[in-house]
């Protein structure tokens, strides 16, 4: 307990002048500690540097514009905005929509089950024409922008507990834009497990728990994500603000998985990442910021178009293969080995050469297929994937009413691979994360 005693006092010492070596000497006391009197009081110290040494990360990235203090008054019509219908993006043409369902026709085991055929007739609507100007609160409430439906549910104390190590009071001055009576009736319609009737309480549980993730998201960053990566304005997402920084639980989330993800999974500079089922992308737009050479999307529509129009509006620069239809590899190899971006259909994985991924990705999607595509995709991910397979996914069964009851070791990896992780999701005790060693 002296020594602790003394690193804690010389970490102290650093926080005003050396907030970043302060918070490294944290991180490395932090992994030693098993008393949860020991926790907290070094979790305690650890977020206090991380917040200190982000703030000096960030200064010099202020300029984005995602950043606005609004003082001691919340003003939503002072607020920054960005549209995507405004700088003339729509989701897909025609023709787009032509050559997806004709490609998606070559690989019937990888076509959508009954679950996401209904949710998609259910939610194109919500993408549609200046509807996709407000997608991160409509259509992304079903991806992973998910709501928390009162203190009673398991997953707010998922992030409880881990808020009472560090007892950080910054979730309680986060500053938000008044509920959004309209964006909660449009959804009531489309869930039928939402109730109207509780609306305001679920969006101010909703708002604390962001605030609480985000809280959690600074407290295991080693990677530094917080401080570099903010969130884009486009999609609209709600306004919920710690000082003039944007803060939102898809970023948390990202943040979260990305430093687990390179905390356990060796990877090399320049990685080739692709994600099977990405959203709209919210991923690839952290490994880009951290310098992967290639990120590879696999989705079905409308995702699919989604995660392209966004990632262009967000990189108007990068390097884009966007989707389309090819019969042969070689006709496209040159564009799609200069790009940065890469969006293809389901069926389109199968074109990818062989061991030219460095990991695969799959989020929550996995256990909403049917089993032929899972197991296809398992097939297909054994030849082109060199490295690792992150996979999260339900841990029991019968949580959906979906196509495969999947459960936790229901998934037909394969005999090759090497376990090297399976564990409890940290946020959500309801979700498993497996790591697996394809090399």
């Amino acid at each position: 307990m002296t020594d602790l005693k003394k690193t804690l006092k010389h970490a102290r010492s650093l926080m005003e002048t050396d907030p970043v070596g302060a918070e490294a000497i944290l991180r490395k006391l932090n992994r030693g500690v098993k008393e949860p009197e020991q926790r907290v009081l070094v979790g305690g110290q650890l977020y206090a540097a991380a917040c200190k040494a982000n703030e000096v990360i960030e200064q010099p990235l202020r300029t984005d514009p995602s950043f606005f203090d609004h003082g001691d008054c919340y003003d939503a019509g002072r607020e920054p905005t960005a549209s995507l219908f405004g700088m003339g993006r729509e989701l897909c043409s025609p023709l787009d929509r032509e050559a997806y369902q004709r490609e998606l026709q070559k690989a019937p085991d990888l076509m959508p089950g009954t679950f996401w055929n209904g949710k998609n007739d259910q939610l194109s609507n919500l993408l549609e024409g200046p509807e996709i100007d407000n997608f991160k609160r409509t259509y992304n409430h079903f991806l992973s922008n998910f709501f928390t439906y009162g203190p009673s549910e398991s997953t707010f104390w998922d992030v409880v507990k881990h808020w009472n190590i560090h007892g950080s009071g910054s979730v309680f001055t986060d500053v938000h834009e008044p509920f959004d009576r309209e964006t909660f009736s449009r959804i009531q319609e489309l869930r039928a497990d939402y109730d109207a009737r509780d609306s305001r309480e679920i969006y101010n549980t909703y708002i604390f728990f962001c605030s609480l993730l985000w809280d959690y998201a600074i407290f295991v960053d080693r990677r530094k994500v917080i401080p570099r990566i903010f969130e884009p304005l486009f999609g609209n997402p709600y306004r919920i603000r710690r000082g003039a920084r944007l803060i939102s639980q898809d970023l948390a989330r990202s943040a979260v998985e990305y430093n687990q993800m390179l905390e356990l999974c060796s990877l090399p500079e320049n990685a080739t990442i692709l994600e099977i089922g990405s959203g709209y992308g919210r991923l690839a737009q952290v490994f880009h910021e951290f310098g992967a050479a290639k990120f590879i999307i696999v989705d079905i529509a409308p995702a699919l178009f989604l995660a392209q129009t966004y990632l262009h509006a967000v990189f108007p620069k990068g390097k884009f293969f966007d989707f389309r239809s090819f019969e042969n590899f070689e006709d496209v190899r040159r564009e799609y080995e200069e790009a940065e971006f890469v969006f293809l259909s389901p069926n389109q994985i199968d074109q990818l050469p062989d061991n030219s991924v460095d990991l695969t990705i799959n989020i929550n999607s996995f256990m909403e297929m049917t089993y032929q595509a899972v197991d296809h995709y398992m097939r297909t991910i054994d030849r082109i994937c060199r490295g690792w397979l992150y996979m999260k996914q339900w841990r029991a069964r019968g949580q959906k009413k979906i196509d495969h009851n999947f459960g936790h070791g229901d998934y037909p990896t394969r005999p090759s691979w090497k376990k090297t992780i399976d564990s409890i999701d940290i946020v959500n005790h309801r979700l498993f994360v497996q790591i697996w060693k394809t090399r």
